[in-house]
């Protein structure tokens, strides 16, 4: 089994690591485990990692070390099995819109991706927990 260490923030980079490790050890064969500990980061490249996670052709053991918040609850959620060390800790939460600014047009415009964003991640976590968010 190969071992992966998402650690630090979700970003690009994270993505590419992501990436990287299952063109080098393939997307198929032996189970991979995953080390998780992240505050979290950006939304939509969680989202990236979740979808290169649920699309393998190979087991995903997800194994929680420390705090796994935010977008990287969601990739957490990606695991076919997942662990938690005895002192991990998990948090969800609502997006942010703090800062932002614009035309009456552009907060609507800005409103509606964050409402889109909450029901793609409260799906994930409805299809991955069976906990129903609303």
């Amino acid at each position: 089994m190969k071992d992966l260490y998402l650690v630090g923030d979700v970003n690009e980079e994270l993505v590419i690591k992501t990436l990287e490790f299952f063109t080098e050890h393939g997307t198929s064969g032996a189970p991979v485990k995953i080390f998780i500990s992240s505050l979290g980061g950006h939304f939509y490249d969680g989202l990236a990692i979740y979808d290169i996670l649920r699309s393998l052709d190979r087991d995903v053991h997800m194994v929680a070390v420390g705090l796994v918040a935010s977008a990287s609850f969601l990739i957490y959620l990606a695991g076919d099995k997942r662990y938690a060390s005895e002192h991990a800790i998990f948090m969800n939460h609502k997006g942010d819109v703090s800062g932002v600014s614009g035309s009456d047009h552009e907060l609507l415009a800005e409103a509606k991706i964050m409402i889109h964003s909450e029901d793609i991640a409260n799906k994930i976590i409805a299809e991955r927990t069976n906990y129903k968010t609303k």
